[in-house]
């Protein structure tokens, strides 16, 4: 069992914090952040760091991230559109969608014209 915690700090700044129920003390985060390069590119920053597997060597721990990662990629990749609309009539949107549609309207409100997913 392990419990999650997404929190989205700011724009492109994510967080995510794993732990176990109960308040084990094994911690893994994972702060996130990009950078906008142009209109369709940006470079991603990632700091990672766990509490546990102290004999899982730098390597190690690098390779098991990148393997995540690079599954993660053509996901975000193949988005469509590639630029996330803001204007929420665009889109048909469902219950499910509550958490993006929120995302949306707060880069509306911070008075930018188009999002990434």
């Amino acid at each position: 069992m392990a419990q999650w915690l997404y929190r989205v700090l700011r724009p492109r700044t994510a967080y995510i914090g794993l732990s176990v129920p109960g308040g084990g003390p094994e911690r893994y985060t994972m702060y996130f952040a990009v950078t906008p390069v142009d209109v369709n590119h940006s470079v991603g920053w990632m700091w990672n760091s766990m509490n546990y597997n102290h004999d899982m060597s730098d390597t190690d721990f690098g390779d098991y991230i990148d393997e995540i990662v690079l599954q993660d990629i053509p996901i975000v990749e193949s988005q469509r559109p590639e630029r996330l609309p803001l204007d929420l009539q665009a889109e048909l949107h469902l219950r499910a969608d509550k958490t993006a549609v929120a995302y949306r309207r707060w880069l509306r409100e911070l008075g930018l014209t188009f999002g990434t997913s």
